[in-house]
């Protein structure tokens, strides 16, 4: 299976993630497939409201939607790349302090094995996965990433991106969406 794709263009507070809100509830009554959803702008905040059909559950209580914020990654690049090849972040105990932590990375612990019950992957949004990109990059001191300039002040460093950084966030945007999620075996993808 290939997923069908879909991409909503609108001002910010059109309704865009609302829509992703209504699809994930389609599918879910359609298919009973859940959903991913990947916030890069931290506003899912409809998918935890009580459902009347769920028993007061919201959708996320309920395990229709999965939510993985991505608003602090650390690997910026690589961790949407990841997740655009189906890898999905986990949670385990740590062995030392028993206690709960998320982990990701390109493993077999964090592959995607069933795929059977996911029908929907909803990437919201875009313009804020790019701009969390050209933060990312511009902030890296290694070759290939030097900012254009350097400002300090006080105990802050600014740094401005080059015309280089935005290839590079194009570049990836491109492979992330024909490369990645377009090819995804769920039925659909929103972004």
């Amino acid at each position: 299976m290939k997923a069908r794709s879909s991409m909503l263009y609108a001002d910010s507070g059109e309704g865009k993630s609302t829509q992703g809100y209504f699809m994930a509830k389609w599918v879910w009554a359609t298919f009973k497939q859940r959903t991913r959803w990947i916030s890069f702008d931290g506003k899912y905040d409809q998918l935890l409201l009580p459902q009347r059909e769920l028993e007061g559950k919201s959708l996320v209580e309920a395990g229709i939607v999965e939510v993985h914020d991505a608003v602090s990654m650390k690997s910026a690049l690589a961790d949407v790349r990841r997740l655009s090849e189906g890898y999905w972040p986990r949670e385990g105990k740590n062995k030392v302090t028993g206690e709960l932590v998320k982990y990701f990375q390109s493993t077999a612990a964090c592959e995607t094995k069933d795929w059977g019950d996911i029908g929907l992957y909803v990437i919201d949004d875009l313009s804020s996965l790019c701009e969390a990109w050209l933060v990312h990059i511009s902030d890296q001191n290694v070759v290939g990433f030097k900012p254009s300039w350097i400002y300090a002040e006080d105990d802050y460093i600014y740094r401005g991106v080059q015309d280089a950084h935005y290839g590079i966030v194009q570049k990836e945007l491109t492979r992330i969406v024909k490369q990645g999620f377009n090819q995804l075996p769920v039925r659909y993808v929103m972004y």
